[in-house]
């Protein structure tokens, strides 16, 4: 009886627990700029989290149907608000897919939006779900905000609007998109539906950096190994690196200062531990549930629009307009680990010698090559600058900041691939280790520029955050002056406009070559954090 009891009392406790984190959950609540595009286009997103949260990052996620992922990118926190794009992956096949968003380390409630992706090759796959009618009431925004100005403009021409009702808004944000048979087809499904996702804490929250959580195993056995030192290094210009020891259940735990862009992180054991245990990345992605929604139907008549939108996003890739502003103003650390170097040598300053050798020898005073005292091959030492004398061990030896174990095989690398060599000269203390002096070799391309490392190092991809990126489009007297094409599904599109709209109450942008409808919508949020919504149609001819 008492076990049964106590069985029940458990449940009713897990149950409460479950709630109550549920009931403490971040909502993110978040927009994309269209809810049609083609595979390869670029779907920009930008939102808002209801709550402060620590957090430097936020996730967004591109699944299908069936909750599997097909892309995700990781955007900037910014007090609250975030905003990047996601690229439709291009072999994708023709359906609805739906956008997600989570925090690492945090439990969230998130709005997740259906969007309609076309791939002419890979058309819808038959379905049974046509149509079904919502399990829940939309939410309909008031329209508040009042867009008026003329109804056609000509191609390249200067398109302005008269905006109202936007000067007690924030976060206003302005989207100019193609309003055509397609773009109806998505609405009169999409905007049937409100869509929610909730997702549990998970891992760490990642407060400082990106956290990286990896194991060390036995290559023999596959059991965890304790007691092994790892470098983890993020590659790339800047030199992002850690040290860790791995603990009882093999586990390392490893914190980056943030990063940016896709790359690749290389985790380095001794070379003399390389035969016996082997480092795992461990893959802390989200689950996505599966998702009931009504599935693609293409119609004949939908031919030229399809035909339209694939002609404008070919075009666009192909004379590389689809230009990225990244930053948006703002200013990042770009710091390596180290601080700032004693000694940086611009190679393209000095005469570029053929041989690596000969570069340290004649243009790097804080470093010499020396020969190893353990079998045939070489170290590099750096000059200890307080003591006005060299390391008697080498120095770490790093090219674009992953450390190199077999530096002969660098000094037999093309020195004309490098930009730069970077010198630390005295003791530097990594977490429980110290180094006898850093030289840190900075490639041209930012990734190794070829170079091989050894069975000890192993590399996995790497996500980093997008630097608050902003598509950038051509001015209007600019666009008259350039003999570039311009065709855009996306006319224009601005989420930092709140300054404009208010003082100036006008909304000005470029028609582009495309020809068409196109639609103005303006979204923002009111003093009671309700979303207002405004759009007006205008065409192109």
């Amino acid at each position: 009886m008492l076990k049964k009891l106590f069985i029940l009392l458990l449940f009713v406790f897990s149950i409460n627990c479950i709630s109550a984190q549920n009931a403490n959950a971040i909502n993110i609540d978040f927009n994309s700029d269209q809810k049609v595009y083609v595979a390869g286009e670029l779907v920009w997103v930008d939102g808002k989290i209801d709550n402060t949260v620590s957090s430097k990052f936020i996730d967004v996620s591109l699944i299908d149907r069936t909750g599997i992922e097909k892309a995700i990118v990781t955007l900037l926190n910014r007090e609250g608000r975030f905003s990047g794009y996601i690229e439709v992956p291009k072999e994708i096949r023709s359906d609805f897919y739906f956008l997600d968003c989570s925090i690492k380390g945090v439990s969230t409630k998130s709005t997740v939006l259906p969007i309609m992706i076309i791939h002419p090759a890979y058309p819808p796959l038959a379905c049974q779900i046509i149509d079904q009618t919502p399990s829940s009431s939309p939410t309909d925004a008031s329209e508040t905000i009042i867009i008026s100005g003329r109804k056609i403009y000509p191609v390249r021409g200067e398109v302005k609007f008269d905006v109202t009702g936007v000067a007690e808004l924030n976060d206003i944000s302005v989207n100019v998109v193609r309003d055509d048979m397609l773009s109806a087809y998505a609405d009169s499904i999409i905007t049937r539906y409100d869509l929610f996702a909730s997702h549990p804490a998970k891992g760490d929250i990642e407060a400082e950096g990106h956290q990286v959580i990896a194991r060390v195993l036995s290559i023999e056995t596959g059991l965890p190994v304790k007691g092994i030192g790892v470098y983890a290094s993020i590659m790339g210009h800047q030199a992002n690196m850690s040290y860790e020891i791995s603990n009882a259940i093999g586990e390392i735990k490893f914190l980056f200062s943030p990063v940016l862009n896709e790359t690749r992180i290389v985790f380095s054991v001794p070379e003399k531990e390389a035969n016996r245990v082997k480092v795992e990345m461990v893959d802390e992605a989200i689950a996505h549930e599966p998702i009931i929604f009504p599935c693609l139907q293409l119609r004949q008549e939908m031919r030229d629009d399809i035909e339209e939108r694939l002609l404008n996003v070919s075009v666009m890739k192909q004379y590389a307009l689809n230009e990225i502003k990244q930053g948006d103003g703002i200013e990042f650390d770009t710091t390596d680990f180290y601080g700032k170097p004693d000694a940086r040598y611009l190679l393209d300053n000095y005469v570029r010698f053929p041989d690596m050798k000969e570069i340290l020898f004649e243009f790097v005073p804080e470093a010499r090559v020396k020969k190893a005292t353990t079998d045939s091959g070489f170290i590099i030492e750096v000059l200890n600058d307080p003591y006005k004398r060299y390391f008697n061990e080498s120095a770490m030896v790093m090219l674009d900041g992953v450390p190199i174990q077999n530096v002969n095989e660098l000094l037999e690398f093309d020195p004309l691939k490098l930009k730069s060599i970077d010198v630390m000269s005295r003791l530097y203390y990594l977490g429980d280790i110290h180094l006898n002096g850093i030289v840190n070799y900075k490639s041209y391309s930012k990734d190794l520029a070829g170079f091989t490392l050894t069975p000890a190092e192993v590399i996995y991809p790497f996500r980093g955050a997008q630097f608050f990126p902003v598509p950038r489009f051509f001015k209007h007297q600019a666009l008259r002056k350039n003999g570039l094409p311009d065709f855009r599904n996306l006319l224009f599109r601005d989420i930092g406009s709140n300054g404009n709209l208010r003082q100036q109450a006008n909304l000005i942008f470029s028609a582009s070559d495309s020809k068409g409808n196109f639609k103005v919508i303006i979204r923002g949020w009111n003093k009671a954090s309700k979303r207002v919504i405004g759009n007006s149609s205008f065409s192109v001819q």
